[in-house]
C-alpha cells in the first residue's frame, strides 16, 4: 500500500467521462436498475450527472461522442442494436450546452469531429457557448476512424491515416485563424455615449483558401472569455501524439498500467519543444472505472452483482468497432492479420511499446482495448490512483461503466479522501478552465502555435 500524509501531493485533474449511449464500454448495464432509473434521454438524468459532480468539485463533464457505427459484427450490426453498443448516440455538443445554465464552476467537453461541422460553423458554436459560460468550454479534436462516419459525412471512402491528418492541420488553421486572429482584443469597445459597440477597424476577414476549405470571415462571434476553448485530443499512436504535442493542452489516453503511461508521457514531452512548447504544457489524463464499496469485501461484491449484468460478447464487439474490423468471423484465439486496421496503431501504438503490431487475435485485442476497473475501498483506490500520478498522469477521466451510479460513489466516497491527499481540490479557484488548470491566464499562451495567428490579417471589415 502506498503511504502518503495528508495533502502531501499535487493536485490532479479529475473529469467525468461520459457519452451520450446506453453502453458506454460495457454491453448491457443499462439494464441495470440503476440504468433503467437514469436513461440517457431524460433531461434530468443530466442535470442530475451534472449536479453531482459539481457538488463533489469534479473538474469537468466531458462528453465523447462519435459519428457513425463501429465495425459491423458477423457481417451486421444486429448486436449493435441489440446490445445498446454505442448505438444510439446523442450529440456532445447539445448536452454540453443544455448544462450550461444549470451549472457554474464545470469546465463543459464536447467531442465534435473535424467532419462533422465546418470549422467555421464549429468556432462559432464553441465561442458562443464559451461566451455563455464565462470560459468553461474544452473541445476534443477528433480526425475520426469510423469508416461509417465518414459515408455518413459524405465521402464514398474512409480517407487514409495520412489524409485525416492533414485535413485536421487545415481545420485548426482556419479556427486559429477565426478565434485568434480575426478581432483584436480590444475590438468591442460597447460605447453607449457614442452608439459604436465594436471597432471596424479592428476586426478582419481571414481570406483562408486551401485544399479542403474556403472561408472569408470574420469570425461571426465577438472573442470569448477563453477565446480559444481549451484544447483536448485524445489517443495513442504516434501521429496521436504528434497531433497532442501540437495543439492540445490535455491528452486522453487508455493505457493498461501507469508504466505504460510513464512511457507515454516521456515520449509526448520529448515532442513538445520541437512545437516550441515545454514539457508539461499538455497535460496528461488517464481514463479509469471504479467499484467502491466502504470494505473490499463490499467493493467485490458490488462488482460481482455489476458483472451478472454485463454481456461478454459486447467488448468484442467494441474493440472490433475500435479497431475498424469485423472480429465476429473469428475465433476468440484465431490469430488475423491487422496492419491494414484503421485503430491498430491507437491499439498497440507507441504505449504499448508495440509499434508496428501486424497480427492479433480477437482476445489481445479486446484485452488491449480494455481497463478492468479498480475494485476497493477511497483508501484503495486513493493509493492506485497515487500510482499512476507518480507515473506523470495529471489527471483522471472517470469513467462511468452502470450510468451514472459510478459518479455518484466516487463523488461521494473517494472525492473526500482524495481531497485529504491534497489531490483533488476543495474548492473551485476563479477565472476560465484554462487557467483553472494552468494558472497563466485565460488565453493560449504565445509559445501554442495558435498564437501565431494574433495579428496576422489585415484586411479590415471597416
Amino acid at each position: 500500500m502506498v503511504t502518503t500524509g495528508a495533502a502531501s501531493r499535487p493536485r490532479m485533474i479529475f473529469n467525468a467521462f461520459t457519452q451520450i449511449t446506453p453502453s458506454h464500454h460495457y454491453e448491457g448495464l443499462w439494464r441495470t436498475p440503476w440504468g433503467q432509473a437514469s436513461p440517457i434521454d431524460s433531461m434530468q438524468t443530466w442535470l442530475d450527472v451534472a449536479k453531482t459532480i459539481e457538488a463533489a468539485k469534479f473538474d469537468g463533464l466531458f462528453i465523447a461522442d462519435g459519428l457513425g457505427l463501429m465495425a459491423p459484427f458477423g457481417g451486421s450490426h444486429r448486436a449493435h442494436a441489440e446490445g445498446a453498443n454505442n448505438f444510439p448516440n446523442g450529440d456532445a455538443l447539445i448536452v454540453a450546452a443544455a448544462l450550461a445554465g444549470v451549472t457554474e464552476h464545470i469546465s463543459l467537453g464536447f467531442t465534435s469531429s473535424l467532419i462533422q461541422a465546418h470549422p467555421f460553423e464549429l468556432a462559432r458554436l464553441a465561442s458562443t457557448l464559451d461566451q455563455l459560460t464565462g470560459g468553461r468550454v474544452a473541445w476534443n479534436i477528433v480526425p475520426s476512424g469510423l469508416e461509417n462516419s465518414f459515408r455518413n459525412m459524405n465521402f464514398d471512402q474512409m480517407p487514409t491515416y495520412e489524409e485525416r491528418y492533414a485535413r485536421a492541420d487545415e481545420y485548426l488553421k482556419v479556427v486559429f485563424s477565426l478565434w485568434e486572429g480575426s478581432w483584436e482584443m480590444d475590438a468591442v469597445v460597447r460605447d453607449a455615449a457614442r452608439g459604436i459597440y465594436a471597432d471596424a477597424s479592428k476586426i478582419y476577414r481571414i481570406n483562408h483558401r486551401g485544399p479542403l476549405y474556403s472561408v472569408q470571415g470574420p469570425h461571426l462571434s465577438a472573442p470569448s472569455p477563453q477565446r480559444v476553448p481549451f484544447l483536448y485530443t485524445a489517443g495513442m499512436s504516434p501521429r496521436s501524439l504528434r497531433l497532442a504535442a501540437q495543439h492540445a493542452e490535455a491528452l486522453l489516453i487508455m493505457t493498461r498500467t501507469p508504466e505504460d503511461a510513464a512511457q507515454l508521457v516521456a515520449q509526448l514531452d520529448a515532442l513538445l519543444p520541437e512545437y516550441g512548447r515545454r514539457p508539461g504544457d499538455v497535460k496528461v489524463i488517464q481514463l479509469l472505472r471504479f467499484v467502491v464499496g466502504s470494505t473490499e469485501a463490499e467493493a467485490k461484491r458490488r462488482h460481482e452483482e455489476i458483472l451478472e449484468y454485463v454481456n461478454p460478447r459486447g467488448h468484442v464487439v467494441e474493440s472490433g468497432g475500435i479497431l475498424g474490423m469485423d472480429l465476429g468471423y473469428y475465433d476468440l484465439d484465431e490469430e488475423i492479420d491487422i496492419s491494414h486496421a484503421p485503430g491498430a496503431k491507437g491499439i498497440f501504438g507507441a504505449a504499448s511499446g508495440a509499434e508496428g503490431r501486424t497480427t492479433a487475435t480477437p482476445r489481445q485485442i479486446a484485452a488491449a482495448t480494455d481497463i478492468p476497473p479498480t475494485v476497493g475501498t477511497p483508501e484503495q483506490i486513493a493509493d492506485v490512483i497515487e500510482r499512476w500520478q507518480d507515473a506523470g498522469v495529471s489527471g483522471i477521466n472517470v469513467a462511468d461503466a452502470m450510468f451514472h451510479r459510478y459518479f455518484t460513489d466516487f463523488a461521494e466516497q473517494v472525492m473526500p479522501e482524495l481531497r485529504r491527499r491534497g489531490m483533488a481540490q476543495r474548492e473551485y479557484a476563479p477565472g476560465t478552465f484554462r487557467d483553472k488548470v494552468f494558472g497563466e491566464g485565460p488565453h493560449l499562451p504565445d509559445r501554442h502555435p495558435a498564437a501565431a495567428y494574433r495579428g496576422a490579417f489585415t484586411d479590415s471589415i471597416g
